[in-house]
């Protein structure tokens, strides 16, 4: 409540990172590439500015970091490197969005993702799990040894589908599991000892989800009263902890002493400590396949941590000081991917690939973490010093969704454009990781194609839109239901927070909510137009499960049921201009213009907004607006007096027309809808209300003083009011 207030009071601040940046690293060449030729690549400066260290021709990034990019086409196309991601307080800077332009190519990945991700490792000296940067930083204890709930030696940890609760594993103490994200002590969700098949007893070396089973498979390493007996896995219900039964029988396939575990396509690998192999069993049954890696292949001994990358499996090897490189297909010896004792290398246990695309390899006789090239496996540094917080050891690293406020990312003067994918889970203009607060000012986002909501920008934490252009994105149409193929320009997710401050989004595409969906966040719309985008079942411009505040903006010419498409089903149709399932509020603004396909005689016919209005939604109007069509199916009403008197509507039979301009270049940055002398808009914004949120602001959409008359004008764009021309203005495709 307190920090919904403190949005409310203060909607127009703007957030920096510091007063003064630390680094700046200069890009010095448009080619795409990672290497060590002396120049500087977008994709070097990026992982300069996440690492703080120089790569290529970069120079190191310090803590805070500007980008800065020169003019030209920078396109994303080195083979296997995907999209760029940042995870550090770093600047994009551009020389202007006509100017700038990375491009991903067409590819299936995003074009910018920001993340805000820590490395965990298990330390058993102090039954404990450590939290690290993405720098190498020690930032402190998550799973704390004072309130660790009985922990004791902790081989393996990993969050949960929603990275609501830590599963952390242990050989003598079962599997507890500890709230996001404080880490405060939540249950003992498998104690280590119960009625557990052949065993009453489980020494638990790993365990993976089974996702869309919303199970738990478990690596038995041994009985503890019985050390000679074979191991085995094990399923349990991953919510309650009900034991299901044994998924791998002991002894099966030879299985000994199963020591870690990976899921990959129909597969379930284990290493067997015992007998230097890898296993592989089927996913769905637990039944034998064959031995994947056979017994000391490429001198494979003790086998600890395995991950799979690219075409490739990867096997820490305790005993020889190696990580081992296998074919992921066929189980053949490929190579010493890391040789022995590279970086100072003894006994190795988990390895993870970061978000930087390198290796991170626990060495557990030296307490430490070390870095190696994910090309190559060269060393790079140690990473996790054993005097950065290390008791005993710094195993089982994992790279989790960070902890608390993550890094403050800055894109401006910049296009981003053109991924284009057909997977699920990829293909953004941006996607903006919870935690990571993303300021976008003067871009261009546009011509991103996803399978995922939000093909232009996707936002799970902070976003700060500010005198920008999302268009002409759309997700893929089709039948599935929740948030998929949702907010074709932006999808807001469910504790999310954006404001749209002086931008356009424009023409996007989508199932649902063409412009943008607030799927259970908090969205702000100040001076700034919604236009031209369609969706092919709800919300043609906007649509809203979530609040959502909109002020002195221009939502017109949008579109829902698009007949022409595939059909959907019995799905809602209604909203052209916006759908309502939340709380919107709404004041001094166009509503108008809008269509649903559909006639004033037809069913459902509410072309502007569709808004039922029971007790837990509401539309609620904070005055001075115009709307184009008011009926019981678009439910606005007065917050003071239950009523409209305050507003200029229309009907059904005598839609209120806003006689507006199209959509055209008006000065600023911006494309906007000029109202005509005649419409009703003009003149008639109400500045006096209770909430300061929809007080008239200083400025228009283009930053030309308002108000031009007597009071200001409703609308983004203040009739009679000059702006000057934006000279780099970047001419955009008509309508998709």
């Amino acid at each position: 409540t307190l920090l919904l207030c403190a949005l409310l009071t203060a909607p127009f601040i703007q957030l920096t990172a510091h007063a003064e940046t630390d680094a700046i690293i200069v890009v010095t060449t448009t080619i795409d590439e990672l290497n060590a030729d002396g120049d500087c690549s977008l994709r070097e400066a990026v992982q300069a500015a996440n690492t703080d260290r120089a790569v290529s021709g970069c120079a190191a990034g310090d803590t805070v970091d500007t980008i800065q990019l020169p003019a030209g086409p920078y396109l994303l196309d080195l083979p296997n490197a995907g999209g760029l991601q940042l995870t550090a307080h770093t600047t994009l800077l551009g020389s202007g969005a006509d100017i700038t332009i990375i491009d991903a190519n067409g590819s299936e990945h995003s074009v910018l993702t920001t993340r805000y991700q820590e490395l965990l490792t298990c330390d058993l000296g102090d039954n404990t799990v450590k939290r690290y940067s993405t720098a190498g930083a020690y930032v402190g204890q998550l799973v704390k040894a004072a309130a660790n709930g009985g922990l004791s030696v902790p081989n393996h940890a990993e969050p949960n589908f929603d990275d609501s609760l830590l599963y952390v594993s242990s050989f003598s103490s079962g599997i507890k599991r500890y709230r996001l994200p404080s880490g405060t002590f939540s249950d003992t969700l498998i104690a280590p000892s119960g009625a557990y098949g052949t065993y009453n007893s489980l020494a638990a070396s790993d365990f993976v989800f089974l996702i869309g089973a919303n199970d738990l498979l478990v690596a038995d390493f041994y009985p503890p009263s019985s050390p000679f007996s074979p191991g085995r896995i094990l399923r349990f219900n991953s919510f309650t902890g009900a034991f299901v039964g044994e998924f791998v029988a002991p002894g099966s396939g030879g299985l000994k002493n199963p020591n870690s575990l990976a899921l990959s396509g129909s597969y379930l690998y284990v290493t067997d400590a015992s007998n230097n192999s890898v296993l592989r069993y089927a996913k769905n049954t637990g039944a034998f396949v064959d031995t994947f890696v056979s017994a000391g292949s490429g001198g494979l001994n003790r086998p600890r941590g395995l991950a799979f990358r690219g075409g490739s499996l990867y096997v820490a090897s305790e005993l020889s000081d190696q990580v081992l490189k296998y074919n992921a297909s066929t189980g053949a010896f490929q190579s010493a991917f890391v040789v022995a004792g590279s970086g100072g290398l003894d006994r190795p246990q988990g390895l993870t690939f970061g978000p930087d695309g390198n290796l991170y390899v626990s060495s557990n006789a030296t307490k430490q973490v070390l870095r190696y090239t994910g090309d190559t496996g060269a060393f790079i540094d140690v990473f996790v010093d054993a005097d950065e917080g290390v008791s005993a050891a710094a195993g089982c690293p994992i790279f989790v969704q960070g902890v608390g406020s993550g890094p403050i990312v800055n894109v401006r003067d910049v296009t981003l454009r053109n991924s284009v994918t057909s997977s699920p889970g990829t293909g953004h203009g941006i996607f903006n990781s919870p935690g990571v607060t993303l300021q976008v000012s003067r871009s261009i986002i546009r011509d991103n194609v996803s399978n995922s909501p939000g093909a232009g920008i996707a936002n799970g934490g902070y976003l700060s839109l500010n005198e920008s252009i999302v268009t002409a994105n759309r997700t893929l149409t089709g039948t599935f239901g929740g948030t998929q193929y949702s907010g074709g320009g932006i999808m807001n997710f469910v504790d999310a927070i954006a404001k749209i401050n002086n931008s356009t989004i424009s023409d996007n595409i989508a199932v649902r909510g063409g412009g943008l969906r607030n799927a259970g966040g908090h969205v702000e719309i100040v001076n700034s137009t919604i236009s031209g985008n369609r969706a092919q079942a709800r919300g043609g411009g906007l649509m809203n499960y979530g609040a959502m505040w909109i002020a002195y903006s221009t939502i017109t010419d949008n579109e829902a049921n698009i007949a022409t498409w595939l059909s959907i089903g019995s799905e809602p149709l209604f909203g052209g201009g916006l759908y309502n399932e939340g709380n919107i509020s709404i004041g001094n603004s166009i509503l108008s213009g809008n269509t649903d396909n559909r006639t004033k005689f037809a069913v459902g016919f509410a072309p502007d907004c569709w808004s039922a209005q029971p007790d837990d939604h509401n539309l609620t109007s904070f005055r001075g607006n115009i709307l184009g069509v008011l009926n019981t199916l678009c439910a606005l009403k007065d917050s003071t007096w239950g009523d409209t008197r305050f507003d200029q509507t229309g009907s059904g039979d005598t839609p209120l027309n806003p006689q507006l301009a199209p959509l055209s270049n008006n000065g600023g940055p911006t494309r906007t809808h000029a109202p005509q002398s005649n419409s009703p808009a003009v003149e008639h914004g109400d500045g006096v209300t209770s909430a300061t949120f929809f007080d008239c602001p200083s400025r228009d959409q283009r930053a030309a003083p308002r108000p031009a008359g007597a009071i200001c004008d409703a609308g983004a764009h203040e009739y009679g009011s000059s702006a000057l021309i934006h000279s780099a203005f970047v001419p955009l495709a008509a309508k998709p």
